[in-house]
């Protein structure tokens, strides 16, 4: 019922930013942190029985599901928070001209016009976040370097 409420959330925010201005992205950038977030917790709860078991040769196995079921949900976070090309243009033009003059760095991580590269790069690091300490926490060394490595 939680996961339904939830998602029922994330799909309402998103159409409710769309209805309201046709030619904004899906998701704000803000949002996107905390959808990312959300997921990832929701992840880790979900195959958490399969996460806690200790066979030797699951880890590899259970990093390669969650991988590929993270590649598809940032596949999904990257339609969702890139601007159009024009919009990025436009951006790039006359930054310069807004009247709230807010860093470079600081419009790359919140603002809506901006391209998404650095806010990708900031749900990538909440994920790892998210799912190092259950890596690091692994009771197999051997296991455990080759998954941090990405091996």
């Amino acid at each position: 019922m939680a996961t339904l409420l939830m998602a029922s959330y994330w799909i309402w925010q998103a159409l409710n930013r769309r209805y309201q201005n046709p030619n904004s992205t899906l998701l704000s950038k803000k949002y996107s942190y905390w959808l990312m977030a959300s997921f990832q917790v929701w992840l880790l709860g979900f195959l958490w029985p399969f996460l806690s078991s200790s066979d030797r040769n699951d880890l590899r196995a259970q990093l390669f599901f969650v991988s590929i079921v993270n590649l598809f949900a940032f596949l999904a976070l990257i339609m969702a928070i890139s601007p159009h090309r024009q919009t990025c243009l436009d951006w790039a033009r006359y930054r310069h001209q807004q009247e709230s003059r807010r860093s470079l760095l600081q419009d790359l991580i919140w603002g809506e016009k901006s391209p998404a590269v650095l806010a990708i790069a900031v749900n990538l690091a909440l994920t790892a976040a998210i799912w190092m300490p259950w890596v690091l926490f692994w009771p197999e060394n051997d296991e455990k370097m080759a998954a941090v490595g990405g091996c």
